[in-house]
């Protein structure tokens, strides 16, 4: 049987996202994204580190997944403080009512932290806004059936990104500017 040997150039190129939104959904597409197999560059539109936000909150099972899923190493973090019961008390200080909870208690910038840190400083851009996406329309119709059929230019603060087969727009609350960027009639 004679062998069959292929050539990077005979491959397809690995697919191209781009994330705007550098904060916690951005960190866990761009992360889950590259896991699988993508180029992705996440675009952040604050020029500072995310990492002093956010509070005391309860680790979910999907972020310890999504931790395991991009290669972070469990046993190198501590994760936060385990808690067995949720206990409510009263203004007096006395107890209300006691169940049985399970969980752990941790804080955001661990989160933040941990999934920035496994991205990188390659491709996490700070201080870029998105500012338009522009569908490609000649790839397009060129090859309709395949991913590059999705393909869109985007501008980043005056930046023209490379073509890009998937745009995730992950802004936080009242930073409608990268979906109004997308879709104008949305405001």
């Amino acid at each position: 049987m004679p062998s069959h040997s292929v050539s990077r150039s005979d491959l397809s190129p690995r697919p191209r996202a781009l994330v705007t939104g550098g904060s916690l959904g951005g960190l866990f597409t761009g992360n889950l994204l590259r896991h699988a197999g993508w180029d992705v560059d996440i675009f952040e539109r604050s020029s500072h580190d995310l990492d002093s936000r956010g509070g005391g909150i309860v680790l979910q099972p999907y972020v310890i997944e999504v931790f395991r899923r991009t290669g972070i190493d469990l046993d190198a973090i501590d994760l936060g403080v385990p808690s067995v019961h949720l206990t409510v008390f009263q203004p007096d200080g006395s107890i209300r009512s006691k169940h049985y909870a399970p969980q752990t208690q941790t804080y955001w910038s661990l989160i933040y932290t941990t999934l920035r840190s496994a991205f990188g400083d390659a491709h996490y851009h700070q201080a870029k806004v998105l500012t338009r996406v522009k569908q490609d329309v000649a790839t397009a119709r060129s090859r309709p059936t395949s991913l590059m059929a999705l393909t869109r230019r985007v501008i980043c603060s005056s930046v023209r990104m490379a073509a890009t087969q998937l745009c995730v727009i992950s802004s936080g609350r009242n930073r409608c500017h990268p979906m109004r960027a997308t879709w104008p009639s949305v405001g």
